[in-house]
């Protein structure tokens, strides 16, 4: 069983079929096309970083500069929140239940979704649990 840690919690988390049906009894949709919506969301964020770093002409011609890259990396950070914040909420909604849903195959214990979310410090996308959750449940139904 692997375990993850979100803010300064660990949990143990896993992910097998009975989360496919689990899922949508209790969320009253498809795992399958949460995470698509998670997976297009990380796709666009990579694609508009990708692209602004591949086309910034102060990083081309100064490559090895830390200076120069951590002001390129805030505008490009700003520009990919811009273009994406839109959907981050249904980003969000998206991650905290196919983590949730880990989380409760792992323990059935653990508090109800909600009771749970609630007690999430923060929410970033850019969270090491956001990426090891969406592989984990990619890896199990994709």
């Amino acid at each position: 069983m692997k375990e993850i840690t979100i803010g300064t919690k660990k949990y143990p988390i896993s992910c097998h079929a009975f989360c496919y049906s689990a899922y949508s009894d209790i969320f009253d949709r498809s795992i399958l096309d949460d995470i698509k919506t998670a997976q297009n969301f990380m796709k666009k964020q990579f694609d508009i970083s990708y692209n602004l770093a591949l086309n910034n002409e102060e990083l081309k011609s100064n490559p090895k500069s830390d200076e120069v890259y951590q002001r390129q990396s805030k505008i490009i950070n700003d520009e990919v929140y811009e273009q994406t914040k839109d959907m981050l909420p249904e980003f969000f909604d998206c991650i905290t239940k196919l983590c949730w849903i880990c989380l409760y195959d792992a323990n059935r214990d653990i508090d109800s979704y909600e009771n749970w979310k609630d007690t999430l410090e923060r929410l970033s996308a850019k969270d090491d649990w956001v990426l090891e959750v969406l592989a984990l449940v990619a890896d199990c139904f994709c």
